[in-house]
């Protein structure tokens, strides 16, 4: 992962390599989320949004995830950039760390530690030859996983997870800023809609997903279409559709989601036709 070239735009959003054609479209979907959106672990015809782009050319994809970004980063982000105009926004919210992250209110602050950083620039530097290497690479990351501090975030936003009290306190935040949002949407009269998207432990702990999905869904407003994509990640591969040594989908994982969404949007399509016929 992460061997590939990224290009964005003049907005930040990643975008095709320059070289690519652009279409006449009739529809224009602003994306919001985080890494898992802006995917720069896969090409960029590997991910889903690139996918969607060459299966359904007739719809302006606009990709605004940034890494590390929680609900309100991409909620303001998408104030900031009203001169779009899109008619529809998709919220992607990885339940995996977006509830921790909206949840600043309950936890303290983790404050960067700048020697710490720069060691690992030097581990970095030292260690560089090893990116020639994908078996090594491999390894180094699995021994990082182990060691690294950043890792016991990771730890601690699970076992808010798996605890019904913390759950339901941290989804407050949560519950807030999904009430913005809708808020935001009948604000710029724009149909919006909601992707739930599992981490990879969804598929190897029983009944995670079944205790945080529901709680969640009770705090998104009523006037928010919600699409869960667990269901067909479990059906489709589960945790085979994550990277081994990184949280995030797999070429696999996006074309799956890629021609998931591609079949709702077609049936959405030919409903809509039905109607105004």
């Amino acid at each position: 992962e992460y061997d590939n070239w990224v290009y964005t735009n003049e907005f930040g959003f990643r975008t095709p390599p320059a070289s690519t054609v652009n279409l006449p479209t009739s529809r224009k979907v602003l994306l919001l989320g985080d890494s898992f959106l802006f995917a720069g672990q896969v090409a960029w015809s590997e991910s889903f949004v690139g996918r969607l782009t060459n299966q359904i050319s007739s719809v302006k994809w606009w990709n605004a995830g940034v890494d590390g970004y929680n609900t309100a980063d991409a909620l303001t982000l998408w104030e900031e950039q009203q001169q779009l105009k899109p008619d529809e926004v998709w919220l992607f919210f990885f339940w995996g760390n977006d509830i921790w992250e909206n949840d600043w209110s309950s936890r303290p602050m983790s404050i960067p530690d700048e020697e710490l950083e720069i060691s690992r620039e030097r581990d970095v530097n030292r260690f560089g030859w090893m990116q020639y290497s994908r078996f090594l690479s491999r390894l180094y990351a699995l021994l990082a996983i182990s060691t690294d501090e950043r890792f016991l975030e990771k730890k601690s936003q699970m076992a808010q997870l798996r605890e019904v009290e913390q759950l339901e306190q941290a989804l407050h935040s949560t519950r807030d800023q999904l009430q913005r949002f809708a808020t935001q949407c009948v604000e710029a009269s724009t149909a919006c809609r909601v992707w739930l998207i599992p981490p990879m432990e969804a598929f190897q702990e029983n009944g995670l997903s079944e205790q945080v999905v529901p709680a969640l869904l009770n705090h998104m407003p009523d006037s928010i279409e919600v699409t869960d994509l667990y269901p067909i990640i479990k059906e489709q591969g589960g945790a085979s559709l994550y990277f081994n040594s990184d949280p995030h989908w797999n070429p696999k994982g996006h074309a799956v989601v890629a021609d998931f969404i591609q079949q709702i949007h077609s049936q959405e399509s030919q409903e809509s036709q039905k109607i105004q016929e």
